[in-house]
């Protein structure tokens, strides 16, 4: 083979794809262990929200309740993230059920149906092909490793969920064990090896504390403007290009009042209702079929005045 005919790109695209190839056996191979090291995790913290904070306690007032709140976060943290793993994002079917008739979709004339050329599913709005999933996926907003699948249309309540009691749990443990650490709780009692065990989990649960709580802050963003990851970079994106030329377009799924975007992912119901979805462990229907979407009434170009 000449070199003309095998030159630098056609080596460049064989590495990438050798790459890929690796990357993806490498994470189907990992995938049940970081699985397994989250529920590892979870088991850490439940028991240094028992042990670590309910042992110092004195009397068995402060001690019962800690407990309950500690089996109801265990629970709930546990709950969310199998929820995630085994609900999954949801996939379209592939085009050749629709055509025999053997998946019939909710939609009109009017809306048009994409076929993706990669893995030949319908493709409708708001869906994108993962590109590790090997399948297009509903509402994607990103692939996430820790749960081994995509988070997208119907396993993002249980994302969000997840994200907001991690954050809750760890928040609360670590407020409640940081007197015992500054010996406000007989700090004494536990001698070197109990301080180098309180220190460790109380760096552990702190770190978790901080991370998840941009990550929540902004999927609380992202959840009140009814967007996605991938949909904020695609309208930044397409906002700087149209206000270029004296346009932009809103995010046309934005419904306007927070409550209204808040529903489309933890379904319909009174802001008490969504609370109670939001806190208590149970299974959730997100609004719509992830095909046909509810959007705003003012869908035009918007001109930008300039001054």
């Amino acid at each position: 083979m000449t070199e003309a005919a095998f030159g630098f790109k056609d080596v460049m695209f064989l590495s990438l794809k050798i790459a890929e190839v690796m990357f993806g056996v490498g994470l189907h191979i990992f995938q049940p262990l970081v699985i397994i090291f989250c529920f590892g995790l979870i088991a850490i913290l439940s028991a240094f929200f028992g042990l670590g904070v309910v042992q110092p306690m004195d009397y068995m007032i402060f001690r019962v309740p800690w407990l309950v709140l500690t089996m109801f976060q265990a629970i709930n943290i546990s709950f969310n993230y199998v929820l995630c793993i085994v609900t999954g994002p949801g996939n379209p079917p592939f085009k050749e059920a629709i055509e025999s008739g053997d998946v019939k979709i909710n939609t009109d004339s009017t809306v048009k149906i994409k076929i993706c050329k990669k893995c030949h599913r319908i493709k409708p709005e708001r869906c994108h092909h993962c590109s590790l999933c090997k399948k297009c996926v509903y509402r994607m907003d990103h692939h996430c490793p820790w749960i081994a699948t995509c988070v997208g249309h119907y396993n993002y309540p249980y994302f969000y969920k997840f994200l907001f009691h991690s954050w809750l749990g760890c928040g609360v443990a670590f407020v409640m064990a940081a007197p015992r650490m500054l010996g406000l709780w007989g700090l004494d009692r536990g001698g070197p090896a109990g301080v180098s065990y309180l220190t460790s989990l109380l760096a552990l649960c702190g770190a978790i504390f901080l991370a998840v709580s941009f990550l929540l802050l902004w999927h609380t963003y992202l959840l009140c403007t009814n967007q996605t990851t991938l949909e904020f970079y695609d309208n930044k994106t397409d906002y700087h290009g149209l206000q270029a030329n004296g346009h932009f377009t809103p995010n046309p799924y934005h419904l306007g009042w927070w409550k209204k975007n808040v529903e489309q992912a933890f379904g319909p119901g009174s802001f008490v209702q969504l609370l109670v979805k939001l806190i208590f462990p149970m299974r959730i229907r997100p609004a719509g079929d992830g095909i046909v979407w509810d959007k705003r009434t003012i869908m035009k170009a918007v001109q930008v005045k300039r001054t």
